[in-house]
């Protein structure tokens, strides 16, 4: 990804373009906007807070997210079923990811409280000390991607779909969780 051109700081409300291109927000408030519809690509959104905001449409190809809260989002609504997307210490607590492609994507110090991630492809994603407290893992694919300093996940193996998926071996009492055992 290239470095933003355009520079957008504390934006209040949903701006009128349709379209963005290497564009970095900084600042901005689109808590609760309605983003329905616009384009983002090769964008970075820094510091931002997107919680709740409405994403039905949107196109988000290219686009790092920063310490920035996105509680709330419904990533499947965005447009189109792959996402070329990373996050980096960014609070995605409620968001579901149902049902899309995110082969590759970054979760860099993330919170995943209570994310979904029903029938999403995570081949290859690196899910790097995240906080996955009561995420939903339901005929994911988690083939290659590593989780090796992720916590408090709970992921049935007979349930979703785990080759050469890394652990480490001090995160594996979640793997086992439905079998009730006491690990010491």
């Amino acid at each position: 990804m290239n470095s933003p051109t355009h520079k957008v700081e504390k934006l209040r409300v949903c701006p009128p373009q349709e379209s963005f291109e290497n564009t970095l927000f900084s600042a901005c408030d689109f808590a609760g906007a309605d983003l329905a519809g616009l384009r983002f690509e090769d964008c970075v959104f820094e510091d931002c807070r997107l919680s709740n905001a409405r994403i039905c449409g949107t196109v988000f190809n290219g686009v790092r997210f920063v310490r920035c809260p996105m509680e709330g989002l419904n990533f499947f609504e965005a447009y189109g079923l792959v996402m070329a997307v990373s996050f980096e210490a960014c609070a995605l607590d409620f968001c579901s990811f149902h049902g899309l492609s995110l082969k590759k994507t970054m979760f860099k110090n993330c919170s995943l409280r209570a994310a979904v991630f029903t029938q999403t492809d995570l081949t290859g994603a690196t899910l790097e000390r995240c906080d996955l407290s009561r995420a939903v893992f339901h005929k994911t694919r988690l083939d290659k991607a590593d989780l090796s300093t992720s916590y408090h996940f709970v992921i049935d193996p007979d349930d979703n779909s785990l080759k050469k998926t890394r652990f480490s071996a001090l995160n594996l009492a979640g793997l086992l969780e439905k079998y009730d055992l006491e690990i010491e």
